[in-house]
């Protein structure tokens, strides 16, 4: 299947998972409950998300099950809240494999992304840390509160060995990213955000 059409069947199969997450209807469990027997074998299990509303209430709501981490060993999901160590496989100028990392993974290899709030704000900061050599670009769609799709946002490359800062003036439920893949350099053709 051509990476394009399988990006894009994967990004709908997500698609559809989320939003019976984020509604959280009963008929929604068995589904989700169904793809984790067959489809994944690294479910999230009791998944808190917190974070404060742009009006400043809480919320706060347990996923009995939700997807796993990563999907199709290259589509990212983090939650509100959340911090994932994912150690990446290198396929030439991609990252061809992502992977829930263990204690013995190569720490050079461990990418670390987390979905923050700031303290008594509503604003998100995503962080995403780059442990290789050269700059890291990705792409990166998010939920926004109350609607319940993934909408497209732009981001900027992470520098090598450095870790890169995406922010939003609101509540951010959660972040899909995809198309990791490597720059040979940052100069002024490549470094736009996008």
């Amino acid at each position: 299947m051509h990476s394009t059409t399988r990006l894009c069947a994967l990004f709908l199969l997500s698609l559809f998972v989320l939003r019976a997450t984020f509604a959280a209807e009963p008929t929604s469990a068995p589904r989700i409950g169904d793809l984790c027997k067959t489809l994944w074998n690294d479910c999230r299990h009791d998944l808190t998300v917190q974070y404060r509303q742009a009006d400043g209430s809480q919320y706060q709501q347990t996923f009995p099950l939700t997807p796993p981490p990563v999907q199709n060993k290259t589509l990212v999901n983090v939650y509100a809240g959340e911090t994932l160590r994912l150690a990446a496989k290198v396929e030439g100028d991609r990252i061809g494999e992502l992977a829930t990392a263990s204690a013995n993974d190569d720490p050079s290899h461990v990418i670390e992304i987390s979905l923050k709030q700031q303290p008594a704000k509503p604003d998100m900061m995503l962080v995403i840390k780059n442990p290789f050599d050269r700059p890291l670009r990705y792409k990166a769609n998010i939920v926004v509160p109350p609607q319940n799709g993934p909408a497209p946002t732009s981001v900027c490359p992470v520098l090598a060995g450095k870790m890169g800062i995406e922010m939003w003036p609101y509540p951010v439920f959660q972040a899909l990213l995809l198309d990791f893949r490597f720059l040979p350099s940052l100069d002024s053709t490549n470094s736009r955000c996008e």
